[in-house]
């Protein structure tokens, strides 16, 4: 047999061995493991509205709710595809070989490394400690824990404010501020707490938010937020963090701000596990990869999504996209059949995307090629692209079901 080894069932890893899936099935010896650390996929474009879902309940069984997302057994089920939960310890490049933290050791004749980022914190002192992020439902159920708590604490004359600080002003940070807004305006009309008990405050080293997007963009996002009262320190960054305060310093001066809650939404890293396992990579320990997505100086080994630091000769580097990840898992795909029947990988010329933000109840920017528009239809736009991603790795009601829960959930604070 033909071992294909997929690490990540994130939106690239999940994309490439769907795809393989189809073309195996004309290579009777060719086998197709992927590996992640939990059978739930987790659509992280909705990461902030976990955080922030309604607070009325909190129970154990609201937040299995919260976290449950797509089923990666039920996505392969019937499928050549073989999915094993673990944590990928080690990548021996020489025996070609992954070590499993179950102790199982699995040969490959050919490996993708779709493995995510992790938070990069600049080495800024404390804010690995003291912050939270946004990566994983388990660290939106986290922040929601700390915001019921809050909550609770407030009606009961414990807790008198949250002052909650964003460090990043890029897309994670201005949904997440912009839902957050939202929820706590929810919990103003349930007089729970009043305008004077909280402060939402952004902090982005740039002169606007969204950097990576058109100015227009910037600025819609910056008037909706200034609207809900969210604080806006621009060319500001953070210098030190720690319990229940945040040391920022602007143009002018160096402040400490109470924070009650700091969540970090401030850059990535490549995953550990690339750069330990000897592979070539950029200084943010990103795979360094060749038009092909094959890792420099591998001829068996692709890294796709976030995990590559891939550079298109027609729109530059990539940014870290959930459709550039499937567009990369979607090529890879086709490079390993081709590799499988004796061919060569294909190349990855162009990446295409499109930018829908929301930013705070029914409300989203959307910019698609030249055209750019806001409020209602752009929503309504963000929760179709929702429901054609389901529908491309579900059947069909199973899609319908988890689409709806979630619409059904999200749309309690607005």
């Amino acid at each position: 047999m033909r071992r294909v080894v997929i690490i990540g069932a994130g939106f690239a890893g999940l994309r490439l061995a769907l795809d393989l899936s189809e073309y195996a099935r004309r290579f009777k010896d060719a086998e197709i493991i992927l590996i992640d650390q939990h059978e739930s996929h987790t659509y992280t474009p909705l990461l902030y509205e976990t955080a922030t879902a309604f607070l009325e309940k909190h129970t154990t069984g609201s937040e299995r709710e919260l976290r449950t997302g797509a089923s990666i057994p039920l996505v392969f089920a019937g499928s050549r595809v073989q999915f094993l939960e673990c944590t990928v310890e080690k990548i021996n490049r020489a025996k070609r070989t992954v070590k499993c933290s179950d102790g199982k050791i699995l040969t490959y004749d050919y490996l993708a490394l779709a493995t995510g980022s992790v938070p990069n914190y600049f080495n800024i002192p404390g804010a690995k400690e003291h912050s939270y992020h946004l990566k994983t439902s388990y660290d939106a159920l986290a922040i929601r824990r700390k915001l019921h708590d809050f909550v609770k604490q407030h009606c009961a004359g414990i807790c008198e404010r949250a002052d909650i600080l964003i460090g990043g002003g890029g897309a994670t940070g201005v949904e997440f501020a912009g839902e957050l807004a939202t929820l706590f305006k929810h919990l103003v009309a349930q007089k729970k707490v009043t305008i004077k008990d909280y402060t939402i405050t952004i902090v982005d080293a740039g002169d606007r938010l969204l950097g990576a997007c058109s100015p227009q963009l910037s600025a819609w996002a910056e008037e909706r937020l200034k609207k809900f009262g969210v604080a806006i320190r621009l060319k500001t960054t953070v210098q030190k963090a720690e319990h229940g305060r945040i040391t920022v310093k602007g143009l002018e001066k160096t402040e400490i701000l109470p924070a009650y809650l700091f969540v970090w939404a401030g850059g990535t890293l490549g995953n550990p596990l690339i750069k330990a396992s000897s592979f070539q990579v950029t200084p943010k320990g990103l795979a360094d990869v060749e038009p092909t997505l094959l890792i420099k100086g591998e001829n068996r080994v692709f890294a796709i999504g976030d995990a590559a630091a891939f550079t298109s000769t027609h729109t530059g580097p990539a940014p870290a996209l959930a459709q550039i990840a499937m567009q990369e898992g979607a090529v890879v795909a086709r490079s390993i059949r081709n590799l499988l029947a004796g061919g060569l990988p294909e190349r990855f010329h162009k990446p295409h995307w499109s930018t829908i933000i929301p930013v705070g109840g029914k409300f989203a920017m959307a910019e698609i090629g030249q055209m750019r528009f806001k409020g209602i239809a752009a929503y309504v736009l963000h929760k179709i692209a929702d429901l054609r991603y389901f529908f491309s790795i579900l059947p069909l009601f199973s899609a319908l079901r988890v689409w709806w829960k979630g619409l059904l959930m999200y749309t309690k604070n607005d």
